[in-house]
């Protein structure tokens, strides 16, 4: 399996700051997804942002999506992971 470039610390803090914004804007997972991949020129973040979107639209949980994308660190997905088993605070 190819190994994908991981983004980096900027890049991810970036990455959750604006799905954090459009998703209380009350945008729907997919739109945001799909509006980050499309304002950004950096194709590494806009391949995490397709690649996540994909792996949602077939019934992942962010977690698993995250990890199939291979583009966030190993330690994200078992955070998201957690947060979705707990449910709703």
């Amino acid at each position: 399996m190819k190994k994908r470039k991981k983004l980096g610390a900027e890049r991810l803090s970036e990455f959750f700051r604006q799905f954090s914004v459009l998703v209380e804007s009350g945008l729907s997972i997919p739109e945001t997804l799909e509006i980050m991949q499309q304002d950004d020129t950096d194709r590494e973040f806009c391949l995490a942002c397709r690649k996540l979107g994909a792996f949602m639209t077939e019934g992942k949980t962010v977690g698993d999506a995250m990890e199939e994308t291979g583009r966030f660190p190993d330690e994200r997905p078992a955070c998201q992971d957690d947060g979705t088993a707990g449910g709703p605070l």
